[in-house]
């Protein structure tokens, strides 16, 4: 199984992005004026700039209305900037209502998004139970790439494993698997049953606390 790129910290204690293999290639379009490098500088700085909770819906459906239009790898680039920068739950439902269109897009620029929104968000184990949930439901709408889309929705499963198992103390993530997070106001556990995590649910660490305190 090709590794759909988990995200895990660097020395900084940043949450970024492993490579994969069928991401050497450069993400620049023959029709774009400046490379994408350049381009995802300007467009980080004006966003931030900006108010993305204001502007960020307008900014979103434009991109979309682009990509609808022609499938540009620096409008997936732009996505991908705009899913960290803005607030979690925004973008979520923004995936949901655009799921019909992010299903036609590679599944490399739509696993980038993923990699973003958790990143951006201030409950990310939490996000990325639902980031996998989310990819489950594009396998279905592309039959196509059915099972690459059930390989990313595993993987942002094993990102939510590898988060919980950042923090050492049993107890405290015992605390912190019962503080209610910013979807639908639900606790990590309450998300992961809900949503069929199974393989988040059956990992040993989660196991292991849950017996003890359920």
């Amino acid at each position: 199984m090709k590794d759909a790129g988990l995200i895990k910290k660097d020395g900084n204690d940043n949450i970024t992005k492993v490579k994969n293999d069928d991401d050497d290639e450069e993400l620049v379009d023959a029709n774009d004026e400046k490379p994408v490098r350049a381009l995802e500088r300007e467009f980080r700085d004006i966003v931030q700039l900006l108010n993305p909770e204001v502007l960020g819906v307008r900014i979103w459906r434009f991109i979309i209305e682009q990509i609808s239009i022609k499938q540009r790898p620096s409008l997936w680039k732009a996505l991908t900037i705009l899913a960290e920068e803005l607030p979690t739950n925004m973008v979520t439902l923004m995936m949901e209502e655009d799921a019909d269109l992010i299903a036609r897009g590679r599944p490399k620029y739509v696993n980038a998004i993923g990699q973003s929104v958790v990143k951006g968000s201030q409950f990310p184990v939490a996000t990325a139970l639902y980031i996998s949930k989310y990819m489950e439901e594009l396998s279905n709408l592309d039959l196509a790439k059915s099972e690459r889309w059930k390989e990313i929705s595993h993987d942002f499963e094993d990102i939510a494993i590898f988060l919980i198992n950042e923090i050492d103390s049993d107890h405290l993530l015992a605390l912190f698997l019962e503080i209610p997070t910013d979807i639908e106001q639900k606790t990590v556990v309450e998300i992961a049953v809900t949503l069929k995590r199974s393989h988040f649910l059956n990992d040993a660490r989660m196991t292991n606390i849950m017996k003890h305190v359920w």
